[in-house]
């Protein structure tokens, strides 16, 4: 199980892109996928929306939403964080979790 975060609070969704040697690379593509316990797609983001930190490393910063009009509350449980990666040709798929908390 990953990070805990309550409602409005920030939470940093990091992948680090290695290749088989486990070298570090940097991504050609990238897309992370945020998903809520019910399934929904909450959060879907791509290269342009993602922070390159260093070679090989990406983060994005989550902030499960609170209540508010139009936009409702995040449902307490735990999230899949999900990152489509591509580099040299090869695609990977990695998948971390947090829970969100009252």
């Amino acid at each position: 199980m990953g990070a805990k975060v309550r409602r409005g609070e920030n939470l940093r969704c990091k992948v680090k892109v290695r290749n088989f040697s486990k070298a570090l690379v940097n991504a050609a593509a990238i897309t992370l996928t945020i998903t809520d316990p019910d399934g929904t797609v909450v959060a879907t983001k791509t290269l342009l929306d993602i922070t390159w930190e260093s070679l090989g490393i990406y983060f994005y910063d989550y902030t499960p939403p609170v209540a508010a009009p139009p936009i409702a509350a995040a449902i307490a449980g735990t999230y899949t964080a999900e990152w489509n990666v591509t580099y040299s040709g090869l695609h990977r798929i990695t998948r971390g979790y947090f829970s969100v908390i009252d």
